[in-house]
């Protein structure tokens, strides 16, 4: 795979949760959808910035985007995720009502997750092709999503402090312990099959598809 610094970080992961994979297939199959998660949280904050024509992902926005996550996919287990203010105002399709401002065609409920497609023309892209090539990982655990989320900003043109790359980093772990987690509990040589399974349990893991 031409995203081998998030491959050799879930790697590592199945490796600190001694969690075996029945073979290469299925390690790169969770590789996809870690890879699915870091687009996922990040493009909804860069929809957020978008939306009040700014450059910057702020550090309040992560707080809005926890918030968002835990209406439409519920809290995970480990999630301790801080931040503060209300700078950042949302449009009313965030809460339900159509504004007629912002198409939300990122419906975190459905198996396609944040095909974002708004007025400004920012689309998703493909997702199987991997980020940035000929990256390798390093020792720490967070390096990996930290390149994955670095990647994203890339795209979307988007600046942000390295306290809120962070925040980010911290809210993605959130989920992937969770669902490292649930996979150490089946005690069973991890298949495609049963990493499926496992997300259609619960909404929670909606931000992987």
């Amino acid at each position: 795979m031409s995203n081998n610094y998030l491959c050799d970080y879930v790697k590592l992961l199945l490796e600190k949760n001694n969690i075996k994979v029945k073979d290469a297939k299925t390690c790169n199959y969770l590789t996809s959808c870690i890879e699915n998660i870091i687009f996922n949280v990040v493009s909804i904050a860069s929809v957020i910035t978008f939306i009040n024509n700014c450059k910057t992902i702020k550090k309040e926005s992560i707080s809005i985007v926890n918030k968002y996550l835990n209406s439409m996919c519920g809290t995970p287990s480990y999630k301790k995720i801080t931040g503060g203010g209300g700078a950042i105002v949302l449009p009313s399709e965030f809460y339900g009502i159509d504004s007629s401002r912002y198409l939300p065609t990122n419906n975190l409920h459905t198996t396609n997750t944040l095909d974002i497609n708004f007025n400004s023309g920012i689309a998703r892209p493909q997702i199987g092709g991997g980020l940035h090539k000929n990256k390798t990982s390093d020792s720490s655990s967070s390096s990996g999503i930290m390149k994955g989320v670095n990647d994203i900003l890339d795209y979307y043109k988007l600046k942000a402090t390295k306290e809120t790359k962070m925040k980010l980093v911290k809210l993605i772990e959130c989920y992937i312990k969770c669902l490292m987690n649930k996979l150490k509990e089946l005690n069973k040589t991890i298949t495609c099959n049963l990493v499926d399974k496992t997300m259609k349990a619960t909404k929670v893991f909606d931000l992987f598809k």
